[in-house]
């Protein structure tokens, strides 16, 4: 039988452990690749040589352990989860820092809110701390760059210079709170996984193995100083508040009073109340059940209505938007 060139055991056994077992694990590898890591509540954090921060989180949303490990191709599945999300990001930081000695940053629960990114944001490494930019590897498919509320177009040109990775949209991730905390400019890269947050999640090993390759490519591209921090017109999450309709509960739930809602039999409807919002938008979601979405925003454009969907629908991205349509 010929080995299975796409196993890969070190990449296994940091699909298979606990987020505290793997913090220990990341430690461990971090001091022997010459680092001094910093092990705190909600984060692990090594300080490089390399003016770039790279950033993964150790936690999964699967509540077992991963055991069995089942290969179709390049494709990793696991009854139990995969936890690709964002255990990819964690093995190509791994990689690259092989031949780039950034700055790493492994964070504790950013399934349950980014907390771990929230306890760096406000300790003591973020004073002086002399970066370029930030990479995250944690992005669902192969070649997404996403920037969040981060609006800098001479880092969004730098990062797709290479032309590999091309600009989608998205929600939240740690780099939602580190990047302005740092006060310079983060994108999150595609790492190879798909249907995240689901037992039907899986791994394309060879996505993977490229997001590693690319993301040293863009690590070589000359940056002399920082990309500074500029925060986008629209979108991010938290920057549009509304109200929204859960149609399992019977009441409309509040996340903030800066938006109202109305609603109907078929569509959600999230109002903004700026004055200078004139035009209505519905934009039609594919949720990962099969089910469709459809929301009605009032916006000052296009671009605004996408930012503030998936500010209210953060585990979906500009990809799953099936349609829009104008009134």
């Amino acid at each position: 039988m010929s080995k299975n060139k796409y196993k890969i055991t070190e990449f296994e056994e940091i699909l298979r452990m606990k987020q505290m077992t793997l913090k220990s694990h990341l430690e461990a590898k971090l001091e022997a690749a010459g680092y001094e890591p910093k092990s705190e509540d909600g984060f692990l954090y090594a300080e490089g040589t390399y003016p770039v921060l790279l950033v993964a989180h150790m936690d999964t949303v699967h509540k077992e352990c991963v055991q069995k490990i089942k290969y179709t191709g390049a494709i990793m599945s696991s009854p139990q989860g995969i936890g690709g999300d964002d255990r990819c990001g964690i093995y190509a930081i791994l990689q690259i820092i092989k031949d780039f000695k950034c700055s790493v940053l492994f964070t504790e629960d950013e399934e349950i809110g980014c907390v771990g990114a929230e306890k760096f944001a406000v300790s003591d490494y973020i004073v002086n701390n002399d970066i370029n930019y930030i990479i995250e590897i944690d992005r669902r498919g192969t070649n997404d760059c996403v920037f969040y509320s981060c609006g800098n177009p001479d880092f969004k040109e730098f990062i797709e210079s290479t032309g590999y990775f091309k600009t989608q949209w998205g929600s939240l991730s740690d780099i939602s709170t580190i990047a302005p905390a740092l006060r310079v400019a983060a994108v999150n890269l595609s790492s190879g996984y798909f249907n995240e947050h689901t037992l039907g999640e899986t791994i394309n090993v060879e996505a993977l193995l490229s997001t590693i390759e690319e993301a040293k490519k863009i690590l070589a591209l000359p940056c002399e100083e920082p990309f500074e921090y500029i925060e986008a017109a629209y979108g991010g999450y938290g920057r549009y508040g509304n109200w929204w309709r859960n149609w399992n509960e019977e009441e409309i739930s509040p996340i903030s009073t800066d938006y109202t809602a109305a609603y109907s039999d078929d569509c959600t409807y999230l109002f903004s109340k700026e004055e200078k919002a004139k035009k209505f938008f519905h934009i039609y979601l594919q949720t990962y059940n099969g089910d469709e979405i459809c929301c009605e925003i009032l916006a000052v454009n296009e671009m605004e209505a996408i930012g503030m969907l998936l500010s209210h629908y953060q585990y979906y991205s500009a990809c799953d938007i099936i349609d829009i349509r104008t009134q």
